[in-house]
């Protein structure tokens, strides 16, 4: 008795590529497999908890006294971008293998932009162009940000997650003021005066984003050394 582990589509179209397109490929595969038993997809949220505990990403974060805040909004970020992009198990796994060299590259004295972090890992690998552009060019934030949201905008109240990502990919502006407050303009005409609303939240973290987290005051990652480390674990061959 065998048992083979496959997925049967990606076999079938496998054996149409010797024999021909014609070729009935599933029946021909009754010919051995007697019974079928089809696994149930993970649930994501679940399948990443178990993840970043195994991989030891947990960790990372409880040993740095100001990251452990973080973890959270790792998650949250991860979680989003995974549904956004309907990611499978095999992508998840390649992204946080890839995140946790990151996470162990980053000197201890250093803060963990984690908002940033995750939309442009997930960027690079579904829209290498727009990548490119917006880590040469980050006055595209917006481009970024339609691209990356697409399908959560506008915002709800509770989208504090989204909120996080929006006002990240805008902070890297803060050095050009023209092109600062062309982007940050939207949210601020959409805040509600004296009120901490979810547009009030984007322009602050635009505006102060390690401010909004912690009193942590080392040294941060900002876009170019954020940038760098992605670009060093796209180096490595990770088998998943």
């Amino acid at each position: 008795m065998f048992v083979l582990s496959t997925d049967t589509a990606q076999l079938v179209h496998s054996i149409r590529a010797v024999y021909g397109n014609d070729f009935d490929a599933k029946k021909y595969l009754q010919r051995f497999i007697d019974l079928d038993y089809a696994l149930k997809t993970p649930e994501r949220e679940k399948y990443i908890d178990i993840q970043l505990e195994a991989l030891g990403i947990n960790k990372a974060f409880q040993d740095r006294t100001h990251w452990q805040s973080k973890i959270a909004e790792l998650k949250d970020c991860f979680i989003l971008l995974v549904k956004r992009f309907d990611l499978k198990p095999r992508d998840i796994n390649l992204l946080l293998m890839r995140i946790r060299l990151i996470l162990y590259s980053i000197p201890n004295d250093h803060f963990l932009d984690t908002p940033l972090l995750m939309s442009l890992l997930i960027l690079r690998d579904q829209n290498k162009g727009l990548y490119n552009q917006y880590v040469n060019l980050p006055s595209i934030a917006d481009q970024v940000i339609d691209f990356i949201c697409l399908g959560f905008l506008p915002m709800k109240e509770d989208d504090r997650t989204l909120s996080d990502i929006i006002g990240y990919l805008i902070a890297a502006n803060r050095n050009n003021n023209e092109v600062f407050e062309r982007l940050i303009k939207p949210y601020r005409d959409k805040a509600t005066d004296g009120t901490y609303d979810i547009n009030s939240v984007v322009v602050a973290i635009a505006e102060n984003p390690r401010d909004q987290r912690t009193s942590f005051r080392g040294s941060g990652i900002p876009l170019n050394l954020t940038v760098e480390r992605i670009e060093l674990v796209h180096r490595i061959n990770i088998e998943v």
